[in-house]
């Protein structure tokens, strides 16, 4: 079952549920960063100005770098990571 080989190949039900994990495992962990800055940014919002400890998005991604390193920006991605699973059961079922 050659794919390029231009012959009409359908994938298994497994085969499409492996494709669609892989892509959603794949988009949650290279989008988690952007979203724990996010998280971070929004967990600050009632603060005043001078209190706060981020003063933007830039700001928050060098200090979180410099306190926790790059582990820092993936706090807490074991939940979306589960959550995936669902995600891609959604995606084999259309």
């Amino acid at each position: 079952n050659n794919v390029l080989s231009g012959s009409n190949n359908t994938l298994t039900m497994g085969e499409r549920y492996l494709a669609a994990q892989i892509v959603s495992i794949t988009a949650g962990t290279a989008c988690y960063p952007i979203d724990s800055i996010r998280r971070r940014l929004m967990m600050q919002a009632g603060v005043p100005i001078e209190v706060r400890l981020y003063k933007n998005s830039l700001d928050c991604f060098r200090k979180v770098l410099a306190s926790e390193g790059i582990r820092g920006f993936f706090l807490g991605i074991g939940p979306n990571l589960v959550r995936s699973f669902g995600a891609a059961l959604l995606l084999v079922s259309y």
